[in-house]
C-alpha cells in the first residue's frame, strides 16, 4: 500500500475515534483534524501524544503552539556552539578575486540553471558540483547531461575545465568525502551555493532534520575554511518559510524574523525557516532567497512535470475538462 494511503486511511480511524468520544468538546475538534496528521506527527510517539493532547484539553490543543516549539527545538538543537564563532576569524586573511563555488543540488530543475550560469560567468574560476550518490545506474555525468537536455542548456558546458564533479553527503561528518578531497574544497572555496533539498510538502519537520544538519555542517565548513571572513553563502530558502505570516501586517520583511510562529504549517517551509535561523546565527555574509513556483524558463520553457500545473494541464488533457476555480493561487 503506498504511504500516502495509509496515511490518509489512519487518519480517517483517529477522526472516526475522535468523533465517538461521549464528550462533545471532543467530538468538534475531529473537524480540526487536518489532512496531514499523519505526516506532522510521523512517529508512534508524536502521533500518541497528539491525540492524548486533543482528548485531554480539547478547547485549549493549539497545533500552532506545539510548531513552534519543535521549531525552536530544532534551532537550538543545531545552533549549539554557533553564537559568536565568526568572531573568531583572523581579519587578515586571504581574498580572492575570482569564485571558486561549492554547488549543492545542481542536478536539479533550479541547481541546473545555475550550474549552466557559473560556467558561463567569467569571474567563476571553479565550479565543485556537489550531489549525492547516485541511486541508479546513471552516472554523475549522466544525470547532469539529462538534466540540461532536458532544459535545452548548452551541453558543451561539461567540457570546461572548471567543472569538478563532486559526491557526496553534507549531512554526514566532512560532508561524507575522504580528507583529501575534503582539505581541497575546504582551501578554495570562498563562495557557497546551497540549493540541495528534499522537496516534500506534505512531510513533517523531524523528516528534514537531514537537511537541517546538513546546512550546519556547510555553516562549519565556511567558518573552517581561509576565506570565512570573506565567504558569501547563498541559500536558497522559500515562500513557505513564511507561510503563517499574518498578511494585515503588511509585506513580509527582507530579514530573518524571530518569531518561529510565521512558519508554522508545513515540515517543508519550517525547516527552511530552521536553517534561515542558523545561517543568521552563523555570522558569515548570508542571502536567503525565498523562492515560490518555479517555471519553465529560457531556451525552452520545460517545466518539472511534477509541480502542480504541469499535473494540472495532463490531468485535464486526459478527462477533457479544466477545473472550476477562481481566485489567485
Amino acid at each position: 500500500m503506498r504511504p500516502s494511503l495509509s496515511a490518509t486511511f489512519l487518519r480517517h480511524r483517529i477522526v472516526a475515534t475522535v468523533r465517538a468520544s461521549k464528550d462533545i468538546a471532543v467530538q468538534k475538534e475531529a473537524e480540526g483534524i487536518t489532512q496531514n496528521l499523519v505526516y506532522d506527527n510521523p512517529t508512534i510517539k508524536q502521533l500518541s501524544a497528539f491525540v492524548a493532547g486533543l482528548l485531554a484539553y480539547p478547547e485549549g490543543h493549539k497545533s500552532a503552539t506545539n510548531g513552534k516549539i519543535y521549531i525552536e527545538e530544532m534551532i537550538e538543537k543545531y545552533s549549539s556552539g554557533l553564537e559568536g564563532s565568526i568572531s573568531n576569524v583572523t581579519a587578515n586573511r586571504p581574498v580572492k578575486n575570482v569564485a571558486t563555488v561549492l554547488l549543492t543540488g545542481s542536478t536539479g530543475n533550479l541547481g541546473s540553471q545555475i550550474l549552466a550560469s557559473l560556467l558561463e560567468d567569467n569571474s567563476v574560476e571553479r565550479v565543485y558540483a556537489f550531489n549525492r550518490p547516485a541511486s541508479g545506474t546513471r552516472s554523475i555525468m549522466e544525470r547532469h547531461k539529462a538534466r540540461f537536455v532536458d532544459k535545452g542548456l548548452d551541453t558543451r558546458l561539461f567540457g570546461s575545465k572548471k567543472l569538478v564533479f563532486v559526491e557526496g553527503d553534507a549531512a554526514q561528518e566532512k560532508l561524507g568525502l575522504d580528507e583529501t578531497l575534503y582539505e581541497e574544497l575546504r582551501t578554495s572555496v570562498n563562495l557557497i551555493i546551497h540549493n540541495a533539498w528534499k522537496l516534500d510538502f506534505n512531510l513533517s519537520l523531524s523528516s528534514f532534520e537531514s537537511n537541517i544538519r546538513a546546512t550546519r555542517n556547510l555553516i562549519d565548513f565556511a567558518l573552517a575554511g581561509p576565506y570565512s571572513s570573506t565567504m558569501r553563502f547563498l541559500f536558497t530558502s522559500s515562500v513557505a518559510s513564511a507561510q503563517s505570516w499574518n498578511q494585515e501586517k503588511g509585506l513580509y520583511p527582507e530579514e530573518v524574523v524571530t518569531d518561529a510562529g510565521v512558519a508554522v504549517g508545513g515540515g517543508y517551509g519550517e525547516g527552511k525557516y530552521v536553517a534561515e535561523r542558523l545561517l543568521a546565527k552563523s555570522g558569515l555574509q548570508v542571502s536567503s532567497l525565498r523562492i515560490g513556483q518555479i517555471s519553465g524558463g529560457l531556451p525552452n520553457g520545460a517545466w518539472s512535470t511534477t509541480d502542480w500545473l504541469p499535473i494540472l494541464v495532463k490531468s485535464s488533457l486526459a478527462l477533457g475538462a479544466l477545473p472550476d476555480g477562481h481566485g489567485v493561487s
